[in-house]
């Protein structure tokens, strides 16, 4: 019964995201995170899929119920973007009123600073150390040598794409200069060996920088991803290489991308059942006690949404109550963003949408939306002091 609960509302919200056309806006790859972490491995589950399974069938059921909570959610910002979208109003201007000679040096200092971080700890990249054969953990799972991770991940991550798309336009038709800036941001987000993170900075690029569809782009798009994650998963190693075939690739990206990002759900749910220690860890420790419960091993760590860490942690009010606060939160915000037409501004609230997905609300990724704020809100500052300028 639940299962099928969850796959009407699914077709529900499916129709009104069509009927209003929700996939242009700047919401969908929030949709999109919610249908893969909800959807996909409901129907492996179904389907009776044997990998992952460290769960009862009552962990799936309450899963289930989730999913369904999770997409009246999406049903109820679709409908109040549709309500409030042409009664809101926003004063804006697209572009910074900052000089564009004072930015572009502050960018490429900003590049240059990056070059000699990843230069510094260049032995220790796990993309670096992929291509020579050597696959490691990632600094973000397992700290290692490095110092500074997490403000270069934050940097390379929000700041960098977002001064990025402000030269898109100005630069445009330069395709040299263009094609250089997007190689470096894509290399210096990659590096880390952040696979996921990568793959959507690519879907933003298309979806609202080139928007028009074309085969030859997306065929790129398709095979780059797939040889980046082939390189990480061991590719040019001697002893995995052999393992990284055709038939491997199908399987692993097939239930890494479908199954692997929403199926921590039930398996947290029946982790924490009758174990309130484990459900009072803080958000990076129950990511990382989840994964070794799932896979056997450690370290590692497997992304958990924040409605589903809310859920093992709180009760059922306070969970319904903060579902109830993001979904006008989201809402509004994404209204906001839409009527500034800033791609900078954009990237940031797409940025914060994935993380809030794939990260939940860790201390970590709590520093990371505040910094993203604060650039949305310099970005916004130096918009409306063009406008007034130009009035």
């Amino acid at each position: 019964m639940e299962f099928i609960l969850l796959n009407l509302l699914f077709l529900t919200f499916f129709a009104i995201v069509i009927f209003a056309k929700e996939y242009r806006g700047s919401v969908f790859v929030y949709y999109l995170g919610i249908a893969i972490l909800f959807l996909t491995p409901a129907w492996y589950i179904y389907i009776k899929g044997e990998k992952y399974l460290s769960y009862s069938q009552e962990s799936a059921e309450v899963y289930f119920l989730l999913g369904c909570v999770a997409f009246v959610h999406c049903i109820f910002v679709c409908l109040i973007r549709l309500a409030f979208n042409k009664r809101l109003s926003v004063n804006y201007y697209n572009e910074f009123y900052a000089p564009k000679k004072i930015l572009l040096m502050f960018f490429i200092f900003t590049i240059l600073v990056i070059i000699a971080y990843v230069i510094y700890y260049w032995r220790e990249w796990p993309l670096l150390n992929a291509f020579s054969g050597n696959v490691i953990d990632r600094p973000d799972t397992v700290k290692g040598n490095f110092k500074g991770y997490f403000t270069y991940s934050v940097v390379v991550q929000v700041l960098l794409p977002a001064i990025y798309f402000y030269f898109f336009f100005l630069y445009k038709e330069n395709r040299v200069l263009n094609t250089l800036f997007i190689l470096l941001v894509s290399f210096f987000i990659i590096i880390g060996g952040n696979k996921g993170i990568f793959l959507y900075f690519i879907l933003f690029y298309f979806l609202y920088v080139l928007k028009k569809i074309s085969i030859v782009n997306y065929t790129f798009y398709f095979i780059t991803c797939v040889f980046v994650y082939a390189v990480m998963k061991g590719a040019f190693s001697n002893d995995l290489g052999d393992s990284v075939n055709a038939e491997y690739l199908v399987e692993s990206i097939t239930t890494r991308f479908f199954v692997a990002q929403g199926i921590s759900i039930p398996n947290v749910i029946e982790m924490t059942q009758g174990n309130n220690a484990i459900a009072e860890l803080d958000s990076e420790e129950l990511k990382s006690v989840l994964f070794e419960y799932v896979y056997g091993y450690s370290p590692g760590s497997m992304p958990l949404i924040y409605i589903a860490e809310i859920f093992i942690k709180y009760n059922v009010f306070i969970f319904l109550a903060t579902i109830s606060v993001f979904t006008f939160l989201i809402s509004f915000v994404s209204l906001f963003v839409e009527k500034t037409s800033n791609l900078s501004i954009l990237w940031v609230f797409y940025y914060c949408l994935y993380a809030l997905v794939m990260a939940g609300i860790s201390d970590a990724n709590l520093l990371r939306f505040v910094f993203s704020i604060i650039v949305m809100i310099i970005i916004y500052a130096f918009s409306i002091r063009k406008r007034l300028n130009s009035e």
